[in-house]
């Protein structure tokens, strides 16, 4: 049920943006606990007049900026998403993304909200 979007600059190569896509499925597998298979991602790489992220907003130092934008249905605890963030800072770093360039937000909704295909309902009572 979760949708993960990465966005990060286009100057990351393939490798490394499957990679950061790989280690980004994993945390969640961990920390969120969607089942097993259901792993949905897309991955945009702007070109630099597209991306635009404030270099010191919060007190950072970002100098080459990963957005991970997740969807997900209600029910997460704020432990679970502070694992969340915390597993992603720890498994990019060995791929390259420092922690004052990781930018995360998670968007929560519904079981009305979704729709893998059919034109149906997915999870929603009587679908």
């Amino acid at each position: 049920m979760p949708l993960l979007r990465l966005t990060l600059r286009p100057s990351r190569d393939p490798a490394t943006r499957r990679a950061i896509a790989d280690a980004a499925y994993d945390v969640m597998l961990r920390t969120l606990k969607p089942p097993d298979d259901d792993r949905f991602q897309l991955i945009a790489a702007p070109d630099d007049t597209a991306f635009i992220a404030h270099p010191t907003y919060l007190g950072m130092d970002r100098r080459d900026p990963v957005m991970v934008e997740l969807t997900l249905r209600r029910g997460r605890t704020d432990d679970q998403k502070r694992a969340f963030y915390a597993g992603l800072a720890e498994a990019f770093e060995p791929l390259g993304v420092r922690s004052d360039d990781l930018i995360v937000v998670l968007t929560e909704n519904e079981a009305i909200d979704w729709s893998f295909g059919q034109g149906r309902a997915s999870y929603a009572p009587g679908a």
